[in-house]
């Protein structure tokens, strides 16, 4: 999807007026809304009894191999086991949420938080699942809760930049997405979108142009 859409920003100034927007909606919509679906990675601590942990990863490689049914079993089984590990229920959360089966991600991604106060990736990936139920309060909440609990880290940033999009709020979503690139400056993604918006809201081709070849 990156590669697509810097194509089209690079294309943007040699189509027609009419290609143009075309082009502009078509990726606006399509990059707006897909790391709603897609999880924040959070490190595991190996350090489990052995068949456990064999089961763990058994579950994870599945979860990145694109079979979520899969993986939401095997961990499932490892909870059946340990119901104390917060990243497994992160995990299913992250399987559930591909499978839409959002009120068991947004039970599972609770008793993460529950287990471990302080989880910046489970409060970004509640105000996901939030979002993607139309509860946008609470998605909002969540967003704001995590930045409380680490000002440094990108994620919540840009997603509250996507939120803006997706509600055609465009200048607080150019916000964000700025506030994401300060926090990381190789965050690509923001860098895409803010083109986007300098070629679709202002009409500026050549800043659009400048943030991809930062």
């Amino acid at each position: 999807m990156r590669a697509k859409i810097t194509v089209i920003v690079l294309f943007i100034s040699v189509a027609s007026l009419q290609a143009q927007q075309d082009m502009l909606t078509e990726a606006i919509e399509n990059f707006a809304t897909s790391r709603f679906w897609e999880y924040e990675e959070v490190p595991v601590t190996w350090n489990m009894k052995g068949a456990l942990q064999a089961n763990l990863n058994e579950a994870l490689n599945n979860l990145i191999e694109g079979n979520p049914e899969l993986a939401q079993s095997n961990l499932s089984d490892v909870l059946k086991e340990d119901p104390n590990l917060w990243q497994v229920y992160y995990y299913r959360a992250a399987c559930r949420k591909q499978l839409k089966k959002l009120k068991g991600a947004e039970q599972d991604l609770q008793r993460a938080i529950k287990l471990h106060p302080d989880f910046y990736e489970g409060y970004v990936e509640l105000a996901k699942v939030y979002h993607l139920k139309g509860e946008l309060t609470e998605s909002e909440r969540a967003l704001k809760h995590a930045i409380q609990l680490d000002k440094s880290k990108p994620a919540a940033y840009y997603l509250k930049g996507d939120i803006d999009l997706v509600q055609n709020q465009i200048r607080s979503a150019a916000r964000n997405y700025e506030e994401c690139l300060v926090a990381d400056s190789m965050f690509h993604d923001a860098r895409i979108k803010l083109a986007l918006i300098d070629l679709s809201a202002k009409k500026n081709e050549d800043e659009g142009v400048r943030r991809l070849n930062k």
